[in-house]
């Protein structure tokens, strides 16, 4: 198996460094073997994708949950202040308005800084992330990841289970306070509803986690361990 993905990346990597666009018998291999290309996928190297492109490709992928799809215009709401984007559902809509999907492609896995992050589903450990915020850091799991083109412009949307912070009496149980140097903290393990969009920009590395059962340092619901020791070359912290 190691030995087929050594040699599939050494392929890739002759052929990107190929101009396939040339004619020739190599060339015509190369196209042939790497496939057709797929039309409407939209790319961050083009700049924008026309209307009719934009709906084909977010009408291909899945429908979004409704509290995916809030967040997610939220999200939006936020990033672009000075664009008035509506909910689909809040018909009719004025000439000129912009219309977020309630569509979108989804992905499991994607590639930042040289490192794999996946959905909860896939790969718990590889979906345990620290990230940025307005208020901070935060850690969480993936729970989807999905590509949407917005204006034309294609973006990756990454939906986030945050971790819930012990209570103010259970926080007085939680012994690594006492114990800065191992870059740990608790929290609770049960996921609560709250959800958060973030772009991949946002994250800053994958924390470790183990959870530990009720009654652990006294603690009466399940706890997880997070340790923050994967973030090797950043200098911030995800705790």
């Amino acid at each position: 198996m190691l030995r087929q993905i050594c040699r599939r990346g050494r392929f890739k990597a002759f052929t990107h460094d190929l101009d396939i666009k040339s004619s020739g018998l190599l060339t015509s291999t190369l196209r042939l073997l790497q496939g057709p290309a797929k039309s409407g996928t939209p790319n961050q190297s083009q700049s924008t994708l026309s209307p009719l492109e934009e709906i084909c490709y977010n009408s291909s992928g899945n429908r979004l949950s409704d509290d995916i799809y809030i967040a997610l215009l939220h999200f939006m709401e936020e990033k672009f202040p000075l664009t008035k984007f509506r909910h689909y559902k809040h018909i009719p809509h004025p000439l000129e308005s912009i219309v977020l999907s309630p569509t979108a492609m989804p992905l499991h896995n994607l590639q930042h800084k040289k490192r794999n992050y996946t959905t909860f589903a896939i790969h718990p450990g590889n979906s345990s992330i620290g990230y940025q915020t307005k208020g901070g850091m935060a850690a969480g799991f993936i729970i989807s990841i999905w590509s949407q083109v917005v204006q034309g412009i294609s973006y990756t949307f990454i939906v986030v289970a945050p971790h819930q912070r012990l209570s103010a009496e259970d926080e007085q149980r939680n012994p690594y306070h006492s114990y800065p140097g191992f870059l740990a903290t608790l929290t609770y393990t049960e996921q609560g509803i709250q959800r958060a969009v973030i772009e991949q920009e946002q994250i800053i590395g994958h924390v470790a986690f183990y959870c530990r059962p009720p009654g652990t340092f006294g603690i009466t619901r399940a706890t997880t361990v997070l340790i923050d020791s994967l973030h090797r070359f950043r200098d911030q912290s995800c705790l």
